[in-house]
């Protein structure tokens, strides 16, 4: 059967059981339409660097399976399309050292790590947040006071982290 000249509610072809009966399907009709339709793929970073020639094209979409990222084809090459983001409130004491860890669960390590401190705990007035270390499952900050690590105090803040 061929497509009956009507379209549904995502402007697909339809082929309706009314319509004028045809000997041979117009799998084009379909193909064409999944082709404009269909763009995201789902497969490892291997896959996506391997993927070449009429397989990838402008405008492409891949969701990594490896580092969780989403990927835009543009200009011929892969480019990050979507950042996963995590973020949360902390509330606890600080080590003897002043270092504070938190679990961001975002697989990997982040490329940036944002505190937002409150007035919350100790020295608010003069404490500093900042972030000492970033990895795969945790963020480190760093509590001050006066430049001095703010040990062994109750502390309140938000952090933020992005891929």
């Amino acid at each position: 059967m061929t497509a009956d000249g009507v379209f549904g509610f995502r402007n697909e072809p339809q082929f309706l059981a009314t319509g004028a009966p045809d000997t041979a399907m117009d799998l084009n009709t379909v193909a064409n339409y999944a082709g404009t339709v269909g763009n995201r793929q789902v497969g490892t970073t291997a896959q996506r660097n391997a993927a070449s020639g009429n397989a990838v094209w402008e405008g492409l979409l891949w969701g990594d399976t490896s580092d969780g990222i989403e990927y835009k084809r543009r200009n011929g090459s892969w480019v990050r399309f979507s950042n996963r983001t995590a973020s949360g409130f902390f509330v606890g004491a600080t080590t003897a050292a002043g270092i504070v860890t938190v679990n961001h669960g975002l697989g990997s390590t982040p490329a940036a790590a944002i505190p937002g401190d409150t007035n919350g705990g100790a020295a608010a007035a003069t404490r500093k947040v900042s972030v000492s270390a970033l990895g795969a499952s945790q963020i480190q900050f760093y509590v001050t006071n006066n430049g001095a690590a703010l040990a062994t105090n109750p502390v309140q803040f938000y952090w933020f982290a992005t891929l």
